[in-house]
């Protein structure tokens, strides 16, 4: 799987990608200025945003609000540096998956720890910096 976060939409060989920004939804996509994470990958931070955010939505446009933002930002990061001492299965658990996804997950996961860490960290970074400029995260789903 590929975890890499891409930062323009130039970069992108398909639409099968979640897209973040620092506002609210606008009703556009697409544009620059935001990230976008491959579907598949983001599933794996999607939980978390979950814990934090009632009602997210995978297939719709998510508004989120600098006070839940910031609990996201914090949990992923703290996930983040638990992950390379956990096992699959409490990996699975603290990044709060689906039991859908959680089978396929266990054999990604061994074989792309680092690549998850890295892209929850750098999530975390990228909204903390989008916060800096708007008081909103804009997470556009499938």
């Amino acid at each position: 799987m590929d975890y890499r976060i891409r930062r323009s939409p130039d970069d992108l060989e398909s639409t099968g990608f979640v897209e973040i920004y620092p506002w609210k939804d606008s009703g556009d996509s697409w544009q620059h200025g935001g990230l976008f994470i491959r579907e598949d990958a983001f599933n794996v931070a999607e939980g978390i945003v979950m814990r934090h955010q009632p009602g997210f939505d995978h297939l719709s446009s998510n508004d989120i609000p600098r006070s839940v933002g910031m609990a996201i930002i914090a949990d992923w990061r703290s996930v983040a540096d638990r992950l390379p001492s956990l096992s699959p299965i409490e990996a699975a658990a603290e990044l709060n998956l689906d039991d859908w996804f959680v089978e396929g997950f266990l054999s990604e996961f061994a074989k792309n720890r680092s690549e998850i860490v890295a892209m929850l960290r750098e999530l975390a970074q990228k909204c903390r910096q989008f916060y800096a400029q708007s008081d909103w995260v804009c997470i556009i789903g499938m």
